[in-house]
């Protein structure tokens, strides 16, 4: 059987469905290891939030019913905003690892549109592959029963023109010149 002519484009195809296969995986496992980050730092920041009012009631607490100096309101102050300002960062870095989670995403669906659009590609050209062969085995059918059939195939001479036959040419026949009766 004849090789397949586009065999070298189905080879490529299938590499290219191969490369869009890892590049799913990898983007799946991306978006994974980016949607646990993300449950994490929401996970902190919100033991943060729940941790936070004690804290500063313990702080506050190291004040109450004394006499202190305005240095220690003002420390006090200080360790408080501090606190709030350790929760904004724990909130916008859990936003932010949200935001990076759906994009994430988002590039994982985008790899999996790639990767279904390569695998048409491939499935066309296997598909065609697929008919070809047919076709191939059924000409090899056709010529080998022709073979069987002893039908010889009609072959053109140079120039397109059919082959002469001898038997009827004429030329060399000594019964039909006339010559060959006595």
């Amino acid at each position: 059987m004849a090789t397949y002519p586009l065999g070298p484009l189905l080879s490529a195809r299938r590499h290219r469905e191969e490369a869009a296969e890892r590049a799913v995986r990898e983007a799946r496992r991306k978006a994974e290891e980016a949607r646990r980050a993300a449950g994490e730092a929401r996970a902190e920041w919100e033991r943060y939030r729940a941790w936070r009012p004690g804290e500063e009631e313990r702080l506050f607490g190291r004040l109450r019913g004394r006499a202190v100096p305005l240095s220690a309101l003002d420390r006090h102050r200080g360790d408080v905003q501090a606190l709030c300002a350790a929760e904004a960062g724990l909130a916008e870095s859990a936003r932010q690892a949200g935001l990076a989670a759906e994009a994430a995403g988002r590039e994982e669906a985008e790899a999996r549109v790639r990767q279904s659009a390569a695998a048409r590609e491939t499935r066309k050209i296997d598909e065609h592959r697929l008919r070809w062969r047919r076709e191939e085995a059924r000409r090899a059918e056709e010529a080998e029963e022709a073979e069987r059939e002893d039908i010889p195939p009609r072959a053109s001479a140079p120039g397109g023109e059919e082959p002469e036959d001898s038997a009827t040419d004429g030329g060399d026949d000594p019964r039909e010149e006339g010559e060959g009766d006595p």
